[in-house]
């Protein structure tokens, strides 16, 4: 009796731990699409107005040059927000998987009445298991699907203001794809040499039974 009384302690611990968990990785991204949202409304009204005066500066680089400036700032506030974004729901499902592992040890009723008692916050209780994976239509989620469409609508506003121009000099299609190469090459190199990283430090198997 003491013992499943540990057990279960334990249990609504490791409970309460994922809740504050979730609530936490949660708040976080509110915040992030939040105020991506409010830099993105800014972003789209000022190339709105410079669209609109484009015959006013017709001969110059303004209204390409702003439209390469604003997709430089948009594609990597929305690259960013959707990096954190994406690794904070790597972090949910993570601290789901332990919550899980935690219920091992407890009996088979017990277990599924703790699964099915994570509709309390707002989790589908087969998110829990690590052979099912996510779910193909998480990535419909706002804090995924709206950064993913401003990045694809930054990415493609340099080669889209020669419709605006009204007679303005555009920047070459060649270094506004330049620029934005340079401006996505972090988001895509630096998360290659991490998980390069983590393949090398991960423990040989092999090593670690022989040691054990």
């Amino acid at each position: 009796m003491a013992t499943d009384g540990n057990a279960s302690s334990a249990g609504k611990e490791m409970e309460e731990v994922f809740a504050d968990r979730l609530k936490f990785e949660h708040e976080l991204i509110g915040q992030r699409v939040t105020w991506l949202m409010t830099l993105n409304s800014i972003l789209v009204g000022a190339i709105a107005v410079v669209a609109a005066n484009a015959e006013k500066t017709a001969g110059s680089y303004v209204v390409s040059g702003v439209f390469l400036v604003a997709s430089v700032m948009g594609t990597i506030s929305n690259a960013s927000c959707l990096f954190s974004n994406y690794w904070a729901t790597r972090a949910i499902s993570e601290a789901g998987r332990v919550l899980a592992d935690s219920w091992r040890g407890l009996d088979p009723s017990e277990r599924s009445r703790r699964q099915l008692r994570m509709r309390l916050y707002g989790r589908d209780p087969r998110s829990f298991d690590a052979a099912a994976g996510s779910a193909p239509s998480h990535v419909l989620h706002p804090w995924l699907m709206l950064p993913s469409c401003f990045l694809l609508l930054f990415s493609v506003l340099p080669f889209l203001s020669g419709a605006v121009a009204a007679g303005g000099k555009e920047i070459p299609s060649g270094w506004a794809a330049l620029t934005l190469v340079l401006t996505l090459s972090p988001f895509v190199v630096l998360p290659m040499l991490d998980l390069r990283r983590r393949r090398s430090t991960q423990p040989d198997p092999d090593t670690s039974v022989s040691e054990g």
